[in-house]
């Protein structure tokens, strides 16, 4: 056998292993297969979708001096910071954090819950790499990209503006359960 066909072997028995791997939470239901987002998706809902329905303002202290009189008739200006919220991102079953990075790019703060231990590592490699190298575009001061391994039912989604799931019918039944008791008022993305 050459060695040629050795590795065209190995390559598709390596493939064939992650992806049973990346089955397993949908077999066990408690998730869906990795299944990687395509950039076009990307674009229409963070270019598109998202700033029409939950428009991200700059984050920039706004001082304002506010004059207050007390008692004694002597005027003193007191200074207030006032800062906007960033909208939270929560990617669950983030796999290899395309969709989290994607939203730290357009100032977002952003956080995938990933099963998969290998896809979680991957995935802080890249934020890494996207945010710090000098190919790239930089982030705005707004942005964040965190990953952490962990089911998505152990999660907790208060605080979510923007929530996204690759969710099959079933784990949707629930999981609307969940988002409606804990982030009643967030925006639910589903790429299936």
């Amino acid at each position: 056998m050459s060695s040629i066909g050795l590795g065209v072997g190995g390559i598709f028995v390596v493939a064939n292993i992650g992806f049973v791997a990346s089955a397993i939470p949908a077999v066990l239901g408690k998730g869906a297969p990795y299944l990687p987002t395509l950039q076009k998706s990307l674009d229409i809902i963070f270019q598109e979708a998202l700033p029409k329905l939950l428009p991200i303002e700059k984050q920039q202290s706004n001082k304002r001096i506010l004059v207050q009189e007390d008692s004694k008739s002597e005027t003193k200006s007191v200074i207030k910071d006032e800062t906007t919220k960033v909208p939270l991102v929560i990617d669950l079953g983030s796999g290899d954090g395309r969709v989290v990075i994607e939203a730290a790019k357009y100032g977002y703060r952003s956080i995938g819950y990933e099963l998969n231990p290998g896809l979680v590592g991957i995935s802080q490699v890249w934020a890494t790499y996207d945010r710090y190298a000098p190919t790239t575009m930089p982030w705005p001061s707004t942005g964040s990209a965190s990953f952490y391994t962990r089911d998505l039912w152990s999660v907790n989604l208060e605080g979510a503006d923007v929530i996204f799931v690759y969710g099959l019918s079933p784990i949707m039944e629930l999981l609307s359960k969940k988002i409606l008791e804990e982030a009643p008022h967030s925006i639910v993305v589903s790429n299936v």
